[in-house]
């Protein structure tokens, strides 16, 4: 996934208020998945023993990944 930059993310510019989130999208509810959640909610869809990757959310990374370099200096 290509995600943007944390400045970027609807969440940090409302500062993680989810009712001023939820009113900002125009929707009547919003609310998070915690990580086990969105795992549980996904694991019916791949039926592969590897699963899912989940390093974007939990920053578990199954490969080293260097944190003091740009996103884009990440990416090969």
């Amino acid at each position: 996934m290509d995600f943007p930059s944390k400045e970027e993310l609807l969440a940090n510019q409302h500062n993680g208020d989810v009712e001023e989130m939820a009113e900002w999208l125009g929707v009547d509810s919003l609310g998070y998945l915690t990580i086990d959640g969105m795992m549980e909610a996904v694991t019916t869809a791949n039926t592969s023993e590897k699963g899912y990757c989940h390093a974007c959310f939990s920053r578990t990374y199954p490969v080293p990944v260097d944190m003091t370099v740009s996103k884009d200096e990440n990416e090969w």
